[in-house]
């Protein structure tokens, strides 16, 4: 779903290392250059919504009390042991992601400072991406190889390709960027819930393959029609990634370690959700794997109905209250989810959920950076 939308998702990230130091003279919102942009979190919306899904199937299939085992080859693993392998993406982005985005700001090349890396990282990812499925049932360290791969090159251009959208909108029209970029993120999870899950059903590499060339094509999109701004010069005394985070420690007011710590709230939150729906739809609601991963459109649907709307929210009724009265919503639909058993239930609930998201991430857009004390 959001993995990048965690990683996922994605676009609350544009406010680490990468978002300092832009030139935004003439920069705008210009509503046919936000929806290219949007094409980046697109691809990766794609990718990530096959990835949540479907992964932990290849790792429980082959255990005893696992209903999709019975047609899936895998590896037969403990749910507490495919949470952890399903986390490793986050423990690795907790490094990588600060590190590449402090690296593409310093980056100066005559195509700009984020396309090298989207223009390497993006073919690898996919390529690894389709090896997950074929390797499935082989020996372990092979299988987790492609799984690592994916993990490894999808984070080395996440933040640059994030970055693009502040760095061509300023602040005060980033809230409505926002909302049209994760417009097109909604429609990339559908489209990786509704087709994904087909082909899923049909063969599970067909469902790997759509989603790795779904990506490549939405990042040659970017590439293609989207120019960087110019980037200013280095400076001599630019601000490493250890001393911002210093900064941000030793600074009295604490109004960014609290979104910080929010931020981590929420993602824990969502997280355990996005994770295990498929494997919680096989076993107690007696569907395919392909019809669990089918199941979760509702919840990119919602995204793709309210992302503009949480953005023209943020705009009129502020940032701070659309992201609560979102929290709030999503935490209260989670209680009553706990309680939803048939299967229109949680059809209702992830409608519901992606509703309440889409307000949350509609409005988790970047202010400008802090600089350290």
């Amino acid at each position: 779903m959001d993995r990048e939308f965690s990683r996922q998702h994605p676009w609350d990230e544009a406010g680490g290392p990468a978002a300092g130091h832009r030139k935004q003279s003439g920069a705008g919102f210009g509503l046919a250059r936000t929806l290219l942009l949007g094409f980046g979190l697109f691809g990766i919306s794609v990718l990530w919504g096959i990835y949540n899904a479907q992964v932990p199937i290849f790792l429980q299939a082959g255990r005893p009390d696992f209903t999709e085992g019975v047609t899936i080859v895998g590896y037969g693993f403990s749910t507490a042991l495919t949470g952890f392998i399903m986390s490793l993406d986050n423990m690795a982005a907790l490094f990588i992601l600060p590190y590449i985005g402090a690296l593409s700001d310093r980056t100066r090349t005559r195509i700009g400072r984020r396309k090298p890396f989207i223009l390497v990282g993006a073919p690898l990812a996919a390529l690894a991406f389709i090896g997950i499925p074929l390797l499935a049932g082989a020996p372990l360290p092979l299988f987790m190889a492609a799984v690592f791969g994916t993990l490894l090159t999808m984070d080395f251009f996440r933040t640059p390709l994030i970055a693009l959208m502040p760095d061509l909108t300023p602040s005060p029209l980033r809230s409505q960027a926002n909302g049209v970029i994760n417009l097109m993120g909604g429609l990339g999870a559908v489209l990786a819930f509704r087709i994904g899950g087909r082909l899923f059903d049909y063969a599970p590499w067909a469902s790997f393959a759509f989603g790795a060339l779904l990506m490549l094509a939405a990042c040659a999109t970017v590439l293609i029609f989207i120019r960087e701004p110019v980037a200013p010069e280095a400076a001599d005394d630019e601000v490493g990634l250890l001393a911002a985070l210093r900064g941000v420690a030793r600074d009295p007011d604490r109004s960014a370690i609290a979104l910080l710590a929010a931020i981590f709230c929420w993602f824990l939150a969502y997280s355990a959700l996005e994770v295990f729906w498929t494997s919680f739809a096989t076993n107690e609601l007696r569907v395919s794997a392909g019809q669990a991963t089918d199941m979760q459109a509702f919840f990119g649907g919602a995204i793709v109905l309210f992302a503009v709307p949480s953005g023209l929210l943020g705009a009129r009724l502020g940032r701070k209250r659309t992201i609560m009265a979102g929290l709030l919503g999503f935490a209260v639909t989670l209680l009553w989810g706990y309680r939803v058993v048939f299967i229109y239930g949680p059809l209702t609930l992830l409608l519901a959920l992606g509703c309440m998201l889409a307000v949350r991430r509609g409005e988790a857009v970047t202010q400008p950076a802090r600089p350290p004390v």
